[in-house]
C-alpha cells in the first residue's frame, strides 16, 4: 500500500490510535486516507512530452542547420519517449496540470473514497473522511449529512488550513492527528457515545 511507504510503521499506528482515542467519546466515524495522486493525468503526460520533444528539437537544430528536413522530424519523434521520462519527475508534472484538471480529479478521488471506504454509510451519517493526495498537495475533508448538516460554513477548510504548515515540515502522522482531534470534538458534540455503539469501520490509515 502506498501510504506505508511515505508513513513509517509508528506513524501509521500513531494516526491509528488517535482514530481510537477519539472515537470511545463518539458514535462518529473518522476516515484518514492517503493516495500518491488522484488521477493519471493523460493530459499532462503528453503536453510535457510534445514541449519537450519541440523544445530540444530546435535546439538540436539551432546548432546543426544544415540537415535535411526529415531529419529533424526524426530526432522529435525520438525525443517524445525521453519527454515521458521528464513527465515523471513530479515537479515538473504538476506544472503540467491545469488548475482545473487538479481540483476536478482530487474532489473526484476523495468522493470516490467517501464512498468506497464506507463513510458515507454509517447509521447516523456522521462519517468524517480526511483526504491527503500526496502529488498535488491537496487535502479535502469530506463530511456526512449528519455531521456536515451541524458545523458551521468553512469549519472543515479551517482545519485544513492547519494541516499545511505541518505536512509541508514533514510531519504528517501529526498533521492527521491534530485534525482527526478536532474532527472528534464536533463529533463528541452532536453524537456522544451511544450504550450500542459498535465501531462501523477500520481505524488504519486507508490509501492505494
Amino acid at each position: 500500500m502506498f501510504h506505508r511507504k511515505i508513513l513509517n510503521q509508528a506513524d501509521l499506528e500513531k494516526i491509528k490510535r488517535c482514530v481510537e482515542e477519539v472515537e470511545k467519546t463518539t458514535s462518529g466515524e473518522i476516515v484518514p486516507a492517503i493516495v500518491p495522486k488522484s488521477d493519471f493525468y493523460p493530459g499532462a503526460l503528453w503536453r510535457i512530452a510534445f514541449a519537450f520533444s519541440l523544445l530540444f528539437t530546435y535546439v538540436f537544430y539551432y546548432f546543426i542547420d544544415d540537415l535535411p528536413f526529415s531529419y529533424y522530424m526524426v530526432v522529435e519523434i525520438l525525443l517524445i519517449p525521453v519527454g515521458f521520462l521528464v513527465a515523471r519527475i513530479p515537479f515538473i508534472f504538476r506544472l503540467a496540470i491545469t488548475s482545473r484538471e487538479l481540483e476536478e480529479e482530487v474532489y473526484q478521488r476523495a468522493l470516490e473514497m467517501f464512498h468506497s471506504q464506507g463513510v458515507v454509510n454509517t447509521r447516523d451519517r456522521s462519517g468524517i473522511l480526511i483526504f491527503v493526495s500526496k502529488l498535488e498537495r491537496k487535502i479535502i475533508i469530506l463530511a456526512d449529512s449528519g455531521i456536515n448538516s451541524k458545523i458551521p460554513e468553512k469549519f472543515w477548510d479551517k482545519i485544513v488550513e492547519k494541516m499545511v504548515p505541518k505536512i509541508k515540515s514533514g510531519k504528517l502522522a501529526d498533521a492527521f492527528c491534530d485534525a482527526i482531534e478536532e474532527c472528534g470534538e464536533q463529533l463528541t458534540k452532536n453524537f456522544p457515545i451511544k450504550s450500542d455503539d459498535q465501531n462501523e469501520l477500520p481505524n488504519d490509515v486507508v490509501g492505494t
